[in-house]
Order: C-alpha cells, then sequence, then structure tokens
C-alpha cells in the first residue's frame, strides 16, 4: 500500500515538474507575471485582454475580423467579430452549428455551458490539445464576439488560467449592434 502511495506521489511530483518546465521552455510565464494588452477590434466592437508576454500577434486578416496570437507548443489565442445571424435564423441554432463543426472536425467537447446570450465549448481536439470556444452576443444583434484558444495538455497550467482571464474579459459594444 505504501509503495503505490509513493509512486502515485512520484508521478504527480514528476508531472508537476515536467509542466513547469514546459511551461519555462515555452516562455509562458504564471498569471502573477504575464503582463495583459486589451486588444480592441474596431470593425465588430470586440475586446479581449490577451497576454503579452510569450505570445507573437499575427498579421491580422484582410477582413479586418479580429486578431490572432500564436506561442511555441502550438499554442493559439484569436479574439474575432462574426456576423452569426448570415448562417442560423437564431442563437440556439448557432451554438448547434458550431458544436456540429467541431464534432465532423473530430473535437471530443467535455464542457458546454450556455446562456442566452453565450456559450462555450472546450474539450480536446484530435490531434489532443485542449481547446476552448467562446462566443458571446447581445440579444437582438447579429454580431458575436469570439475567442478561440488551443493548447498542449503540457502548458495546461498556465494556459487554463490565462484562458480564464481571456474568457472573463471577452466584450461586444453595444454601438456594433447599431444598424
Amino acid at each position: 500500500m505504501r509503495r503505490s502511495v509513493f509512486i502515485v506521489m512520484l508521478a504527480g511530483l514528476i508531472t508537476g515538474i515536467v509542466g513547469i518546465a514546459s511551461a519555462v521552455a515555452a516562455g509562458l510565464p504564471g498569471m502573477d507575471q504575464q503582463v495583459w494588452v486589451h486588444y480592441f477590434n474596431p470593425r465588430f466592437g470586440v475586446s479581449a485582454d490577451v497576454p503579452q508576454i510569450g505570445f507573437i500577434a499575427q498579421p491580422p486578416p484582410a477582413n479586418g475580423d479580429g486578431q490572432g496570437w500564436m506561442a511555441p507548443f502550438g499554442t493559439e489565442i484569436a479574439v474575432y467579430g462574426a456576423y452569426w445571424d448570415v448562417l442560423d435564423p437564431d442563437f440556439v441554432s448557432h451554438r448547434a452549428t458550431r458544436r456540429g463543426y467541431l464534432v465532423e472536425e473530430g473535437a471530443r467537447i467535455t464542457y458546454e455551458p450556455a446562456r442566452s446570450n453565450w456559450f462555450v465549448f472546450s474539450g480536446y481536439l484530435a490531434d489532443g490539445r485542449i481547446f476552448y470556444d467562446k462566443t458571446l452576443i447581445i440579444p437582438g444583434c447579429g454580431v458575436s464576439a469570439n475567442i478561440h484558444i488551443v493548447y498542449s495538455r503540457m502548458l495546461r497550467d498556465p494556459m487554463d488560467d490565462i484562458t480564464t482571464h481571456v474568457a472573463k474579459s471577452l466584450t461586444l459594444a453595444a454601438s456594433a449592434c447599431d444598424d
């Protein structure tokens, strides 16, 4: 019994050390050391805080719908706006469409809360990386604010906290709904 408890404790310690070493190697500091920049997309009125240390901004797309940031080990953050009502008649249908796309691409969804003005899908992509997608609307408005975050399991410790911060900061300006 003692031997199995020791083995479990040792495995946990090794996993923790590997996770910390991976985060350090990736240049991703813990939340207490991260520096944040507030991104605002003028086309859609979408904004969110994004981490500055360890992430490199990518060239924005030609249509101006958002911005992406990359970090080592396939880590991605995207903040963008969209006209969700172009393809779907209501927000519930839009959620189902988004869920369908994820499942078609091989994602295993393990977390999917929803309210009348937002929904989240999180789990594992087909390649094993963790993903987190959040969509937020203002009822009666055909514009959505969105984040898409992907990261390796070995970066779970710093990225879970970063993901929480980015998700809580996601907003959609009421002016985005003005015709």
